[in-house]
């Protein structure tokens, strides 16, 4: 016999995920995603040791993202939020944009994927550098394509208008 242990409560073995064993949890659907409008069929799940009110900033730039604007050196392709980053497709070595941060639309630890970049960048906030350090964190992805694309995440958190700007290290 087969176990299916999915918290918080058994299913039937028709989804044909199986755990390992059967004091073992091995899959977790805390909830449904039927027919959400704000969001979609998607949501946004985690864990943490703050206190709920700690989360608003986040939900909020999750549900309302701050709107992207005035880019120049790429093509905005706006938010996704199944990837919780903005979109960019690189056009020059050099991409700038704006961020319409608000109380509604937070500037909240963002992430950018920089599709066709092939290299690290120098990342600018508000026309000042910013070192790479455990705030700022970038990598290189390949897409489906096998094309490589930059991935910046950035540890911020700001409530009014930003400017960013990304330059192809040499």
């Amino acid at each position: 016999m087969k176990d299916w242990n999915h918290f918080p409560v058994t299913q039937a073995p028709c989804d044909g995920r199986f755990c390992v064993a059967p004091d073992r949890l091995s899959h977790s659907a805390l909830g449904a995603a039927d027919n959400l409008t704000e969001t979609g069929n998607i949501l946004l799940y985690g864990f943490t040791n703050k206190k709920a009110e700690t989360l608003i900033p986040l939900a909020r730039s999750w549900n309302h993202p701050p709107e992207i604007a005035t880019s120049n050196g790429g093509i905005s392709h706006g938010y996704d939020k199944s990837q919780r980053a903005y979109i960019i497709a690189a056009k020059s070595k050099e991409v700038e944009f704006r961020l319409n941060g608000s109380d509604k639309s937070p500037i909240h630890n963002p992430c950018f994927v920089i599709k066709g970049w092939d290299g690290g960048a120098s990342v600018f906030i508000d026309g000042k550098m910013v070192s790479k350090n455990k705030n700022v964190r970038q990598g290189l992805v390949r897409d489906t394509n096998g094309k490589l694309n930059l991935i910046i995440w950035l540890m911020i958190e700001k409530n009014i208008p930003s400017e960013f700007r990304f330059r192809k290290s040499k």
